[in-house]
C-alpha cells in the first residue's frame, strides 16, 4: 500500500450496511468522510468527517452535500452508496406519482447525481483503480409485485453500473446485492398496509427466526471487491449470498466472460420452431 492513507467516502452511514463498511473500513485504518440525512438517526463521531442533511429525495441537499464532501476530502480510493427506500409500496395505480418518482430519484437518480459530482476527485495514483460501489435490490429475475418504482430504481442502477464501468477506463464500478439483511428498511415493508402478503409473511418469518444473510458477509463481499481488479468486478451484479467471492475459479471465470453477473436478454439462442 502506498504511503497516504486510502480514503473513503460512505454515502448513508445511518443505513445499517452503510454503518457497517464505514467501521470495517475505519478498523483497516481508512480516512472515511459520511454522510447521514439528520445527525440525529446515528451517532457518526467516529468518523474522520461527517455531512450532515444529504438528503437524496432533495437535489439541493444533495448538490450541497457534494460541495462540503469536496471541502472534506481531497481524493478518496472508494465511494460506497448505500442509501434506499421501498417506498412506495403499492400497485402502480394505488401509490402516489410524486411519491413513485421520487423514490426513482433517491434509489437512482440522485445517486448516480452524487458519483457525476465526486467523480473528478477520484485519486488517480493509487495501488488499484478508485471504485464506486453501489447495492442492488430484489427483483432482477423476477416481478417483485408492489415495489414496482424501488425495483425498475434498482434494475436501473445495475445497468448504470456496467455503463459507467465502460465508460470509464481507469474507475472500476461494481453494484452488491446484499440479499435479506436484518436493517430497518424491512419496517417499511411491514409498516405499509398496501405490502403484498408473501412478503409480509415472509418479512415476519426471518425476523422471527433471524434468518438473515450475516452483516459481517456483507461487508467481507465489500471488502473483496475494494481489492479486486477490474476485469473480475468491473460492471459486475456480486451477490453476497451465492457468489463464491474468495474461491479462484470465481475470479478466473469473470476474468474470462465478460457478460457474466450482468444484465442480459434471456432466450437468443432459443430454438422457438423445434418448441412445438
Amino acid at each position: 500500500m502506498r504511503g497516504t492513507m486510502p480514503s473513503a467516502i460512505v454515502v448513508g452511514v445511518s443505513s445499517g450496511i452503510g454503518e457497517a463498511i464505514a467501521h470495517a473500513l475505519l478498523d483497516l485504518e481508512w480516512s472515511v468522510v459520511g454522510t447521514v440525512r439528520r445527525t440525529c438517526e446515528t451517532d457518526a463521531s467516529y468518523l474522520s468527517g461527517v455531512i450532515d442533511y444529504c438528503d437524496l429525495s432533495e437535489v439541493a441537499s444533495v448538490d450541497s452535500s457534494l460541495q462540503r464532501i469536496s471541502d472534506l476530502s481531497a481524493s478518496w480510493d472508494a465511494l460506497v452508496v448505500a442509501p434506499g427506500t421501498l417506498e412506495p409500496i403499492g400497485r402502480l395505480s394505488d401509490v402516489d406519482p410524486d411519491a413513485w418518482a421520487q423514490s426513482i430519484d433517491v434509489n437512482f437518480v440522485n445517486q448516480v447525481r452524487i458519483v457525476q459530482g465526486l467523480l473528478p476527485s477520484a485519486r488517480k495514483d493509487g495501488d488499484l483503480q478508485p471504485i464506486v460501489i453501489f447495492f442492488a435490490g430484489g427483483g432482477s429475475n423476477s416481478a417483485t409485485v408492489g415495489f414496482s418504482a424501488y425495483t425498475a430504481a434498482k434494475i436501473a442502477l445495475t445497468k448504470v453500473t456496467e455503463l459507467l464501468d465502460a465508460e470509464y477506463p481507469n474507475v472500476r464500478f461494481c453494484i452488491i446485492g446484499p440479499g435479506w439483511v436484518n436493517t430497518k428498511i424491512h419496517d417499511q415493508a411491514l409498516s405499509n398496509p398496501r405490502t403484498p402478503i408473501d412478503i409480509r409473511l415472509e418479512t415476519e418469518r426471518r425476523r422471527s427466526a433471524n434468518d438473515f444473510v450475516s452483516m459481517a458477509d456483507v461487508v467481507d463481499t465489500v471488502l473483496w471487491a475494494l481489492g479486486a481488479p477490474k476485469d473480475v468486478v468491473g460492471g459486475r451484479n456480486i451477490s453476497v449470498a451465492h457468489d463464491p467471492v474468495h474461491q479462484v475459479e470465481f475470479a478466473a471465470g469473470l476474468a474470462a466472460d465478460r457478460d457474466l453477473l450482468k444484465l442480459r436478454r434471456n432466450g437468443n439462442g432459443y430454438r422457438w420452431m423445434e418448441q412445438g
